[in-house]
């Protein structure tokens, strides 16, 4: 059940990045085509690089507390985007507005949903427990990670950006991604302290 609900707010968390990625970004350089197609550039890049990274890492090392990691890293680095936002939109200034549209929205949202896509994938290669039902683990955890990212679009229009500002949204964000990271490391901790005591360890 933890690893669904893992899924699922990453995947609402991916969109809710990306819609203010663009606020943030047009609150400084203006709301043109050439900033949603950045931002949307920047996400479905930062996705295909941790996607890929992800499974390697998957193949290579599985373990609860890997993605513990990874989950927390997330939140650490959405925590971070406040406080070096006007650094970053100081970066670059003399350079042309494309280019450094492209700077922002890299720099500043990129490492995040790349860490966002390494979950998923993680997530899906330690949900596969059978060649037979890799076809419906796929299926399921996909589904899960694209509602959660509908539900991320209309939470953050309808509800988030109305009602809160840009850098409460991303300390909600952040904090929520941390707490389960955390959650995460203690479920394998506890894991591990009850292979020990059972003599498997």
């Amino acid at each position: 059940m933890i690893a669904r609900i893992t899924i699922f707010i990453t995947g609402a968390s991916i969109m809710i990045l990306e819609i203010l990625g663009v606020r943030m970004i047009a609150s400084q350089l203006g709301t043109t085509i050439i900033v949603w197609s950045t931002m949307i550039g920047t996400i479905i890049t930062s996705l295909a690089i941790g996607y890929y990274i992800g499974g390697i890492l998957a193949d290579r090392i599985l373990s609860n507390l890997v993605r513990a990691c990874i989950v927390f890293l997330a939140g650490m680095t959405i925590a971070l985007i406040v406080p070096m936002r006007s650094v970053v939109f100081a970066m670059g200034i003399s350079l042309p507005y494309g280019l450094r549209t492209l700077i922002v929205s890299t720099v500043l949202f990129a490492l995040p949903t790349i860490l966002l896509a390494m979950v998923s994938i993680y997530t899906l290669r330690m949900e596969t427990k059978k060649i037979s039902e890799i076809g419906s683990t796929n299926g399921t955890i996909y589904a899960i990670s694209t509602i959660g990212s509908l539900v991320g679009v209309f939470l953050t229009s309808f509800y988030l950006i109305p009602t809160f500002s840009l850098s409460s949204i991303l300390f909600i964000i952040s904090s929520v991604l941390l707490l389960i990271g955390v959650v995460l490391g203690i479920l394998y901790a506890l894991s591990c302290k009850k292979t020990t005591l059972w003599g498997f360890q």
